[in-house]
Parts: C-alpha cells; sequence; structure tokens
C-alpha cells in the first residue's frame, strides 16, 4: 500500500524453460471483496474441494486428545531407555493420553538424527520391541521420528564408540551414493540445511522425486518401525514446515525444478497406502500444514507457539481445512515472543497454561511434547490433567463439529476469545471461550443467528475446569456466561 492508498499485488513464478521450448502460465484468479478474509478462505476450499479428497481418518484419531511426547535424547540422561517405555506410556494414561510420541530413539545423541537405527545405548533391539507390544496389547499408539529431507553427508562414518554396535544385516547409508539423490541449485551446488562448524558443513537436502530417497525412508518406516518392530504411528518432520526448495538435477525423474513439492505430495500418498495396507490404523502425522499433502496425511502438527511464529493466525488453515485434524503444543518449543504475537495489547508473563488455554479454545489435540518426562505431582501436570478431563467431557460435540472462527460474533468483552464450532449434522452449536483479562468474571456473548445459520438457540449448557450448569439466553441470541472460576470453558448450545 503506497501512499496514493493504492494496493500493488504481483505473483512471481520461476519457470524452467530448456532450450527449443516453451512455456505459458496457467491463469490466475484475485477476487475483491469488501469484507474479511473468511470468504477468500471459502472460495479457496469450494475450488480444493473440486480436485482434492477427504482424508480417510481412522476412527481412533478421530477421538484422539493428544499425545505424550518424550526425548530419548533427554531421558537418557537419567538412564531411561527402551526397557522403560511401559513406564512412560503408564504416565502418558494418568495424564489422560492414549499415545505416547517418541524423538531421538536413533543413532546419536539428538532428537532428530537421520540415521533411525534404535540407539544401542537405550537398549537392545529386544527391549525395543517388547516396549512397543506392552503399548499396543494395551489398545494403545506408539510413534517415532523421522526427517522427510535432511542427510548427514558424513555417514557411513559414524562416532567411534558406535564401532561393532550395528548389526551387520543393517545397512548403514553413504554418502557416495546418496549424493546422488541430493537436490541440486541451478550452479549444481547442493542444497544445505543447519551447517555447523564444529560438525559438518551442513546436512543436505535429498530430493523426494529421487527412488533411492523414497526407497530409504520407506525402509525405515514401513519395513523396520512398522513390519519389524511393531509401531502404529510416524511423525515425519519437516514436512511442510521449512519452505521446499527446488532441485536442478533432472536425473531424479522430474521434468520442473519445482516438482519437489508434487513428488513431496506423492510420497506422503504413496506412504500411507502402503502402510494402512498393512495395519489399517497405522497414522502418518506431519510436521506442518499443507492443502494438497493433507488429503493423505492423518495428522498435522502445528508449532504456532514456537520462536519463529511472527505473525500468527492458524484459524485461516482450520477455517479452510475444517476435515484435517490439528495437534498443537510444545514439539517446537514455545516463546514468550510468539504468546506477545498472539495478544499484543496484553503485557504480562505468559506461562505454558496460557498454551495449553489456546490449544483448547481452537480445539486442536494437545501436543505434550517438553521432551523431558512430567512430574505428575507439578502444578502444570496437575492443570494440563484437568484441561484434558475438560476436553474429555465436551469431546463428543468438539470431535464431530467444524471450525467457523467466530463468524456470527456480534459482540462480547475486549481481552476474551470466543470461537464457534457447528455440528455436522447441524444439531448443536458449540463455543470455545477463552478469558484473558487479568480477572476472570462473568460476560455476555451477543450472536448474529442468521450469519451462522439458524433461527434461534432454545438452550445452553456451560462446561469449566470445575463448573458445569445451565446457562441463560436473553432473546434468542445473547448469551449470559457466568463467572466459573476459570479462563477456558465451552457452551453447547442447540437451537432450531
Amino acid at each position: 500500500m503506497n501512499e496514493s492508498k493504492t494496493l500493488r499485488l504481483g505473483i512471481r513464478k520461476y519457470p524452467y524453460i530448456p532450450p527449443r521450448s516453451e512455456w505459458i502460465s496457467q491463469p490466475y484468479v484475485i477476487g475483491i471483496h469488501c469484507g474479511d478474509w473468511h470468504w477468500a478462505a471459502d472460495k479457496y476450499r469450494e475450488w480444493c474441494n473440486s480436485w482434492m479428497r477427504k482424508p480417510r481418518i481412522p476412527d481412533w484419531l478421530k477421538d484422539f486428545d493428544g499425545w505424550y511426547g518424550l526425548g530419548f535424547h533427554r531421558l537418557f540422561r537419567n538412564n531411561i531407555g527402551f526397557k522403560d517405555i511401559p513406564m512412560l506410556f503408564e504416565e502418558a494414561r494418568r495424564i489422560g493420553f492414549n499415545h505416547i510420541q517418541f524423538w531421538g530413539q536413533m543413532v546419536g545423541d539428538t532428537c532428530c538424527y537421520r540415521f533411525y537405527y534404535p540407539n544401542p545405548f537405550l537398549g537392545s533391539i529386544d527391549e525395543f520391541k517388547d516396549g512397543i507390544r506392552y503399548v499396543r496389547e494395551r489398545g494403545g499408539h506408539i510413534g517415532f521420528y523421522y526427517n522427510i529431507q535432511a542427510f548427514d553427508p558424513t555417514l557411513p562414518n559414524l562416532p567411534s564408540e558406535y564401532l561393532n554396535k550395528i548389526p551387520k544385516d543393517i545397512p548403514i547409508p553413504d554418502w557416495r551414493e546418496f549424493r546422488k539423490y541430493a537436490q541440486r541449485q541451478f550452479d549444481g551446488s547442493y542444497v544445505v540445511q543447519y551447517p555447523n562448524e564444529e560438525i559438518h558443513d551442513g546436512y543436505r537436502i535429498m530430493c523426494l522425486c529421487s527412488r533411492g530417497w523414497r526407497k530409504y525412508l520407506k525402509y525405515w518406516i514401513i519395513e523396520k518401525y512398522l513390519k519389524e518392530y511393531g509401531v502404529n504411528a510416524a511423525y515425519i518432520d519437516q514436512v511442510f514446515s521449512p519452505p521446499v526448495t527446488y532441485c536442478f538435477n533432472f536425473k531424479h525423474g522430474h521434468r520442473h525444478h519445482g516438482d519437489t513439492v508434487r513428488c513431496r505430495v506423492s510420497f506422503i500418498k504413496e506412504i500411507v497406502e502402503e502402510a494402512t495396507r498393512i495395519d489399517p490404523d497405522f497414522i502418518i502425522a506431519i510436521e506442518g500444514n499443507g492443502d494438497a499433502i493433507g488429503q493423505y496425511a492423518h495428522l498435522h502438527l502445528y508449532t504456532s507457539f514456537s520462536t519463529q511464529t511472527r505473525y500468527p493466525c492458524p484459524e485461516v488453515f482450520s477455517y479452510t481445512f475444517p476435515d484435517y485434524i490439528i495437534i498443537d503444543g510444545f514439539a517446537n518449543p514455545w516463546s514468550q515472543q510468539a504468546m506477545q504475537n498472539y495478544y499484543p495489547d496484553i503485557k504480562r508473563e505468559w506461562s505454558e497454561k496460557d498454551v495449553l488455554n489456546r490449544v483448547y479454545l481452537l480445539g486442536y489435540r494437545f501436543d505434550i511434547t517438553l521432551y523431558d518426562r512430567l512430574g505428575l505431582e507439578e502444578e502444570f501436570t496437575k492443570y494440563l490433567m484437568d484441561v484434558v478431563k475438560l476436553r474429555k467431557r465436551i469431546k463428543k460435540y468438539q470431535y464431530d463439529s467444524r471450525f467457523i472462527d467466530d463468524i456470527g460474533v456480534v459482540d462480547k468483552p475486549r481481552h476474551v476469545e470466543v470461537k464457534l464450532f457447528i455440528n455436522r449434522s447441524r444439531k448443536f452449536l458449540l463455543i470455545n471461550y477463552l478469558d484473558n483479562r487479568s480477572i476472570p468474571e462473568n460476560f455476555d456473548i451477543k450472536l448474529d443467528l442468521g450469519k451462522i445459520g439458524i433461527d434461534r438457540i432454545v438452550n445452553a449448557k456451560i462446561f469449566s475446569l470445575n463448573y458445569e450448569g445451565d446457562v441463560e439466553i436473553i432473546d434468542d441470541d445473547m448469551i449470559k456466561v457466568p463467572d466459573t472460576g476459570s479462563r477456558i470453558g465451552s457452551i453447547i448450545c442447540t437451537f432450531r
């Protein structure tokens, strides 16, 4: 926007035009609308629905409240290894979860190394399998970490302590072969990630159009972890969280340098189809959110509280794709600045409780990945357990509803957030609220029922951390929210 109040909009593409060929741009559509962003999201969803399928979600995941995330790279410091998986799963169940998600299970001492053989210093393969079996036999779900794009060019060299620790039948990837699968810049150089002078000059970004790289990932995710070890979930990092880069190595089979995006989508589709043929309840969780890829992925790990979050509005994705299941919370550590970006006009210190409250508000599943164990008597853990219990009380409404954001909300107090969800069968309206005022107290919510598509609210019931009761309705569209002593809560409205 310049001084003349003229908005200039440009769309830039980087076409690849080989010699003696031509490129014709696809058409662009620009819509002018005197309203907010919901209209544009509706139009985009309408277009997506013309060619994308709905994600095929196992029944257990539809009912899933969240996961207890742990990092073996942290737990190992306290002599906790594979033999302790049963104990850690029981901790998850006491918190209220039936899913346990691990980082750092592989060779190395970090959360996210790229050679996925279970670290022999954490225990034996038999202990690893026994722990997984314990979870599965009790109806639980267990997943581990993989990265979709990065490779360590120092492989097959491993630290000396791993000498004779890796079985001879386990292939250690070799950069001399894997360099053929790496993405190349226009000048022929490799695409590099996370250069670190103390270790090496960075990971190499691999091309998902390369069959060799796809084969490597499928070997570990499907052949080893699913078929041999018995897991029933996989978390694949960096799928659509960092920007996807170009590849000019056309030996990988792609026709265009931007086909790396298409190949990521096709890889997730391929691995989901193969895995669910073996175990129909197996799920793939991906980092980030994507439109086309979301039709195949089962679960999106949002990281909306991390240090990279500058202009947060996760509502856009949730509203545009209401069929996608989102989990959010702590895997990428939250920051004071990210919370301040959500609430720029509220000046106070934020806490882990505030992160939980916002996840609850948006109806997301809870990502409780602090990497270390939670002390069950700690204040945060007790609060978490209360929030999860509240979610379980209203989940039959929450998980059977479509997010419509704040459409139809006419009036509410400043610093009180209100989000609406309409039942897919249009039997009820769910209202989640978050009161960020310095002292929570009773308040009113005024609705425009016409914008929601209902005539009148017949009755309403409120659920909060320590209160449950009927709510007064004034003139069919004014909800009188009582002071329940809690910052978060849900109101279930039946309507005509």
